[in-house]
């Protein structure tokens, strides 16, 4: 139980954090072991802080700062808290964020990430109780060299299927931590903007290949439907340019832009009239 001076601290630390960083996000802690967060956090401590704070001090502290969007932001404040800081792009830390997984081992009620295989090895399980328990989670195993040996390959789990106890007990048994552990962001805040985690995860380089793509074709649209922007106008200048002196060749107008292509058609036309007369 904090003492009253203590919650005024944290209250006073959070104003300070708020008043200091451009990106504010949310951490959801739920079922974030402490070793592993302890992991994460030492490897990412040059670029974010991370505060575990209640709900009640959190309200406390943002009612003492003035931050544009936070109340968008705050629809997405998970049950167990934790606010980020940092000053960096939230794009950018949130794709340093992903990179920095560790695992921990399951529980009942995770869900896999990804299909669980258990490969043929020779665990370091001695015979007993162990083998009924790999039998009854479809193991096919025998004995070798004093040792529980798993004799075929099988996908205990499917990606998307819930562990039950008697796999995660296997899984722990085999020394096996299928599940992966990074900072659950939320959403995160930067210049009055709110960006859910949908939107932070997305492949930026994809993202602008398409909008160039989108660019492209946008820009051949509006030449061809001849749509005046700032963007084109030099295109259809020139297009019109080349048209006007095409009419300009076939009409035989006299006009400083036009002769030299005329007189490189007089010259055509006069080769093959040479050819036909035989001169």
């Amino acid at each position: 139980m904090m003492t009253r001076e203590q919650k005024k601290k944290v209250v006073e630390e959070l104003v300070k954090l708020f008043s200091s960083h451009k990106t504010i996000g949310w951490v959801d802690f739920f079922r974030m072991p402490t070793s592993q967060y302890q992991q994460i956090k030492e490897r990412l401590k040059d670029r974010i802080k991370v505060k575990y704070v209640k709900k009640t001090l959190l309200r406390k502290a943002l009612e003492q700062v003035n931050i544009k969007g936070m109340d968008e932001l705050l629809k997405y404040l998970p049950d167990q808290i934790g606010v980020l800081f940092s000053n960096e792009d939230p794009f950018k830390l949130f794709k340093e964020i992903k990179k920095f997984v560790v695992f921990r081992e399951a529980k009942a009620g995770d869900v896999a990430p990804r299909d669980i295989v258990i490969k043929p090895m020779l665990t370091n399980l001695p015979p007993g109780p162990a083998i009924s328990e790999l039998q009854k989670v479809g193991l096919n195993v025998g004995i070798e060299k004093g040792k529980i040996a798993i004799k075929k390959e099988k996908v205990l789990v499917k990606t998307g299927e819930e562990i039950n106890a008697d796999v995660a007990s296997v899984l722990q048994k085999l020394g096996i931590k299928p599940i992966e552990v990074s900072l659950n962001i939320t959403a995160m805040l930067y210049d009055g903007v709110v960006f859910p985690r949908d939107v932070l995860d997305v492949n930026v380089e994809e993202y602008l290949e398409k909008l160039q793509d989108a660019y492209r074709r946008a820009l051949l649209l509006s030449i061809g439907l001849v749509y005046p922007t700032k963007e084109n106008i030099e295109s259809l200048i020139a297009k019109a340019f080349r048209n006007a002196k095409a009419v300009g060749v076939e009409a035989g107008i006299l006009e400083p832009e036009v002769i030299k292509d005329l007189l490189v058609k007089a010259n055509v036309i006069a080769e093959s009239l040479k050819k036909k007369i035989g001169v």
